[in-house]
């Protein structure tokens, strides 16, 4: 358990903030994006699939 905890403190260590800041919008936003699009995207695949293979809708 040391082990973890000295790793992640040797990590947050060496993490800079001026990392993120010296980044302008554009740069943080191309970062993020592929993320924000490909982590819903199972969801919405198993979604269509649930749909077409029952023929109903999903519960809410």
């Amino acid at each position: 358990m040391s082990e973890i905890n000295e790793f992640i403190a040797d990590l947050v260590n060496h993490f800079s903030l001026s990392t993120v800041t010296d980044r302008s919008w554009f740069e943080i936003a191309s970062i993020l994006a592929p993320s924000v699009i490909f982590i819903p995207s199972p969801y919405s695949v198993s979604a269509s699939f649930y749909k077409k293979g029952t023929g109903k809708s999903l519960p809410r």
